[in-house]
């Protein structure tokens, strides 16, 4: 209408070559209600995202055709744009007949993981606190000093995860064969410093071997060691793992190693990044788990979510906190008493999950 072109069939199918000549000849001469409305305004927006998306690789294609620029700089910018591209998928709207329904559903099975609403951790403690495990849509922060067991967290409840379904990592830190070892250590039983040296004796190769293989078979684990990463980065490879491989759970390891977009503040970027996870966990219906530094003030104390560093902008975002801690920092090859404490837990409970560290095996076991 802004050109002053006709308003037919033929017309709006060239403007928008995604949608089909003759439902658009049915459109216009069918006569409509109320209750139609909906769809096809579904319909058309839908045609509207694929459209945005193919408009955004073809000139993507165009400029790498032209070879006027490095490749690395248009890879990044069309990432960037179909990160943001308004591609419509988890249902947003609700009726109160659904919301009930789903509702009546979660609390006639609340210890059920796995179900679309929670995502088991793989530690019954830590399942019961949190009334089944992680829920979808969430933004889970993970957050520890250095060497107190973050990552070996995040990398343990992703595993135990992706048994039963498809989890994405994103290994921002260490290398995917790094991750490899441990998860291989962990379900070996054998000790990973052992498995990094390459030193091992006959009985644990067999069980390093039947190990793998059982992870090969039944681990759904899809890891990203890619580094320097920004947040449009991460987005991006959430929603193509999500869109190709359906994952439920995604895991950022960690989230000081995401590069940060230009902002007046640091804790402004911060705030940007988490915000934005936040978000991709809504609009995907997923849990986001991510590892979090600690400010320098939470010395060997346990940690709290004043500690947490930029904690106000962090805080603001997260539906969940937990702290792994042990007092014995320094126990890293040992197996020691270790705590799980919940700080935050939004429409949840907070408080401490006894654990036990098993430094050889690299993870976290239930009970003190």
């Amino acid at each position: 209408r802004s050109r002053n072109e006709p308003i037919d069939p033929v017309a709006v199918s060239g403007a928008a070559p995604s949608l089909d000549l003759a439902w658009l000849a049915d459109l216009m001469t069918a006569t409509g209600s109320v209750g139609q409305v909906g769809h096809h305004v579904e319909k058309l927006l839908a045609a509207t995202a694929r459209r945005t998306v193919w408009t955004h690789l073809h000139q993507g294609a165009q400029r790498l055709r032209a070879a006027e620029v490095p490749a690395s700089e248009v890879q990044a910018d069309v990432v960037a744009r179909l990160a943001s591209a308004p591609v419509r998928g988890r249902k947003t709207e609700w009726t109160q007949d659904e919301l009930s329904g789903r509702l009546l559903t979660r609390l006639r099975a609340p210890r059920e993981v796995a179900t679309g609403t929670s995502v088991g951790t793989g530690l019954a403690g830590l399942d019961l606190a949190l009334d089944g495990g992680w829920r979808a849509q969430e933004l889970v922060l993970v957050g520890g000093r250095p060497g107190m067991g973050k990552s070996v967290f995040c990398g343990q409840v992703a595993l135990h995860a992706s048994l039963s379904m498809p989890v994405g990592f994103l290994a921002l830190e260490m290398s995917a064969d790094e991750m490899q070892e441990r998860n291989v250590a962990g379900v070996a039983g054998v000790n990973a410093a052992r498995i990094l040296a390459g030193d091992l004796s006959a009985d644990e190769m067999t069980a390093v071997t039947r190990a793998a293989s059982d992870l090969a078979e039944n681990a759904n684990l899809l890891i990203d060691d890619g580094a320097g990463r920004r947040i449009e980065d991460v987005v991006a490879i959430a929603r193509a793992w999500h869109a190709t491989r359906g994952i439920r759970l995604l895991v950022v390891d960690h989230l000081g190693k995401v590069r940060l977009p230009r902002a007046e503040r640091h804790d402004l970027a911060v705030g940007a990044v988490a915000e934005a996870l936040k978000n991709l966990a809504k609009s995907l219906g997923i849990t986001v788990i991510a590892a979090v530094q600690l400010n320098r003030e939470a010395g060997g104390e346990r940690p709290t979510i004043a500690n947490l560093r930029d904690s106000g902008t962090l805080e603001a975002e997260a539906n969940t906190v937990i702290f792994p801690w042990r007092e014995d920092p320094h126990a890293r090859t040992e197996t020691a008493p270790a705590e799980l404490i919940i700080g935050k837990r939004r429409g949840g409970r907070t408080g401490m999950v006894p654990a036990t560290w098993d430094g050889p095996g690299q993870r976290f076991r239930d009970g003190a």
